[in-house]
């Protein structure tokens, strides 16, 4: 099918450009994904929107074929590969960005660990902080990836439904519509989240191993995170692709013209807006692991400059001096 215009677009998701430094927003990157999956959502929709238009100006049937079916699918497929592309770049760019921090927290904390762990007795007791990722520190410490479970279950089971969805466009729009509040509920969740903990001193005296352990999270950790979610990505494009193959073994050329082509519709849509979700997910993670990295490095260096409060010593005091402020 000539109909889909393969240049700008496939240009630009081919050749990522993906760059992570110390001004990276995250969310800017996200952003920027989202454009390039509509903009391949938009290509794929107007493929069929010339094809269909140049069919009724010929005055003939819109009829969509197998092979006609095929070059559809591996459209869609395009969506699911950019996003599976995406994924793999931006948490490579960052562990590599990411890894001079480790070398220099290494450096650091080869030199000051003992004294850090030693000074934490003599902080303030008026001593707080706010920090920006404090309320996940266990669950970041630990490469907790919950929030990748929840997004992975929830794509997964809107494949499965578009597939088991029959009737006219208005149920398959009913699914997408389901979906769509699905994911904004998820995104909800998660912003919603108190992230920020305002902390003092008796709070670090009791975390002071998950912060030095934070401060110590490496690469091999992070890596371990990283590759968790590139594999949950390919999982998700190879089982959105299996419900597309499945949902072409029609018998009929009726059911093949209606049922099919409303449920291809439905998975464009369905790859658009679960691509949109990961990239947004990723980033939200990645925020995380760089905010409270950063939070714990700067409880660290408070305490290296920790000292003892001087303690009064009565006997060291000579009475007899005490005459000499009285003139008299």
């Amino acid at each position: 099918m000539a109909f889909f215009a393969e240049s700008t677009v496939q240009e630009s998701y081919q050749d990522l450009g993906i760059v992570v430094n110390d001004y990276t927003d995250f969310d800017v990157l996200a952003m920027e994904a989202c454009d390039t999956i509509q903009e391949m959502d938009n290509a794929i929709v107007s493929g069929i929107g010339r094809y269909e238009l140049d069919m009724v100006r010929e005055g003939a049937e819109v009829v969509y074929t197998e092979g006609m079916f095929e070059t559809i699918k591996d459209k869609i497929s395009k969506i699911w590969d950019f996003i599976k592309n995406w994924v793999k770049s931006v948490w490579n760019k960052f562990i590599a960005w990411i890894s001079s921090y480790v070398r220099g927290d290494k450096a650091f904390l080869s030199k000051y660990k003992k004294q850090i762990e030693d000074n934490v007795a003599y902080l303030d007791s008026d001593y707080e902080y706010t920090m920006k990722y404090g309320a996940i520190l266990d669950q970041i410490g630990k490469g907790d990836t919950k929030v990748f479970d929840r997004t992975e279950q929830l794509v997964d089971s809107y494949a499965s439904k578009i597939g088991s969805t029959t009737g006219e466009k208005d149920k398959f729009d009913e699914v997408i519509e389901d979906y769509e509040d699905k994911i904004n509920d998820l995104k909800d969740d998660y912003k919603a989240q108190d992230l920020e903990k305002e902390i003092d001193s008796s709070w670090v005296k009791s975390n002071i191993k998950a912060i030095i352990a934070t401060v110590e999270l490496d690469v091999s950790k992070i890596k371990r995170t990283a590759d968790d979610v590139a594999k949950k990505a390919d999982g998700l494009r190879n089982n959105a692709i299996k419900n597309i193959e499945a949902n072409r073994k029609v018998t009929t050329s009726d059911t093949f013209k209606n049922l099919t082509t409303l449920r291809l519709g439905a998975y464009k849509s369905h790859a658009s807006k679960s691509s949109s979700l990961i990239t947004w997910v990723c980033a939200f993670y990645i925020k995380c692991i760089k905010g409270l990295k950063s939070d714990a490095r700067a409880i660290c260096r408070k305490l290296v400059t920790a000292k003892p409060n001087p303690k009064y010593n009565e006997s060291a005091f000579d009475h007899n001096d005490f005459e000499a402020y009285f003139n008299i």
